[in-house]
């Protein structure tokens, strides 16, 4: 009995064997799925690096495509200034550099669609979930990672099929012919401002230049009767200048005569006068006039306008009236009290219609009046009307 159940302990353990085998298998199993899960991840990470250097490439292009629309606004401008303004295009035309057309801005983004186009055509190795210009979801090695949003441009491509600023017409399309100008042009001689020698010059110039000019064959009239009307005006302006010069010289001589002429009698007459003796019979003997008499003049009118100022000094006024004709000569009167006719004195005669009086009483008021003297005192003018001020 005892022999029996030793042979059934090796059975036994015969028994655990397999199930530890069974251990060491699933053991194996695990380790080759924790491998094949160490795999995903490091695909994981490569796709996740490969979606980063797709994101980095899409940036470096839409810099490159920044940078080209700069270079494209600077020909536009660099364009438009050299050439002027297009025929057909009234505004502003922006220049496109691959299609060489007019282009005007449109809403968009020149790069984002080129990533777009990229990411459809599989570029990357990512999904593109909804549109390039808003956030969206991509799967990444297993992990949902949400994309950042990329900012629409205002500025569209410049290569945008049938977009231009403000008409069709664009860089590439044939210009219209431009119409030669048929406006008949006319002749401008301008012969009757010049003078006699500018007419004969330009005459001369005009008859050189079509003598055996093939576009003036049978001129009328002749250039033979030009020719011989200018060497007849020629002698004749020649002729007229010298006697011209001869004039002048005659009348320079003239003048001369004249004035010794002139010496001569004059110094006659101052002999008839002394010889004379002044009398009229005798002079008009000699066979020259005398002078007549200056006539009576009469009554001189009365003095107008007698004005009276301060003068610059302590006890000065300036006294000026309206002279009188026939008469140099005036008398001034001074008084305290106009009303009372004993009080005006003679203050000053003199010959002109201006008078300065000084010394006179500072803070006293005075009254003047002037009156004009003919040779008669029958024949004095009256007084003036009395002008008052008082002396500074």
């Amino acid at each position: 009995m005892v022999l029996q159940s030793a042979n059934v302990v090796p059975r036994g353990a015969n028994l655990a064997l397999p199930s530890s085998k069974v251990i060491l298998q699933s053991n194996k199993v695990v380790a080759l799925s924790s491998n094949v899960a160490g795999a995903d991840d490091k695909a994981g990470l490569l796709s996740s690096k490969v979606v980063l250097q797709s994101n980095q490439a899409a940036l470096l292009s839409n810099k490159v495509t920044l940078q080209s629309d700069k270079v494209v606004r600077l020909s536009s401008k660099v364009i438009l200034q050299s050439a002027g303004t297009v025929s057909g295009v009234s505004s502003v035309t922006r220049w496109s550099v691959a299609t060489g057309a007019a282009r005007r801005p449109v809403v968009g983004a020149s790069a984002i669609n080129r990533v777009k186009n990229y990411r459809s055509q599989g570029g990357g190795g990512c999904a593109n979930n909804g549109d390039s210009s808003s956030g969206g979801v991509v799967r990444v090695g297993g992990r949902r990672k949400r994309k950042p949003k990329q900012r629409r441009h205002e500025m569209a491509e410049y290569d945008t099929p049938g977009l231009t600023y403000d008409s069709g017409v664009a860089y590439a399309d044939p210009v219209a012919p431009q119409l030669e100008n048929t406006k008949m042009a006319k002749i401008k001689l301008g012969l009757a401002r010049m003078t006699p020698d500018e007419i004969l010059s330009l005459t001369n110039q005009i008859i050189t230049a079509m003598t055996g000019n093939a576009n003036f064959t049978t001129p009328s009239p002749s250039l033979a009767s030009v020719t011989t009307a200018l060497t007849a005006a020629t002698a004749k302006v020649a002729a007229q200048k010298a006697a011209q010069q001869a004039a002048k010289q005659a009348t320079d001589d003239r003048d001369a005569a004249i004035a010794t002429l002139v010496t001569l009698v004059t110094s006659l007459g101052d002999y008839v006068a002394s010889a004379s003796g002044g009398n009229k019979v005798k002079i008009e003997s000699a066979g020259m006039r005398v002078k007549a008499s200056a006539a009576p003049i009469g009554a001189l009118p009365q003095v107008q306008n007698l004005s009276i100022t301060a003068g610059d000094a302590e006890g000065r006024l300036d006294l000026q009236w309206d002279p009188v004709r026939g008469t140099k000569n005036y008398q001034v009167q001074m008084s305290t009290d106009p009303n009372v006719p004993a009080n005006w004195k003679l203050v000053e005669s003199c010959s002109g219609s201006k008078l300065s009086l000084t010394g006179l009483p500072s803070g006293t008021k005075l009254w003047f009046r002037v009156k004009a003297r003919a040779p008669k005192a029958v024949n004095d003018g009256a007084w003036s009307d009395p002008s008052t001020k008082i002396v500074p």
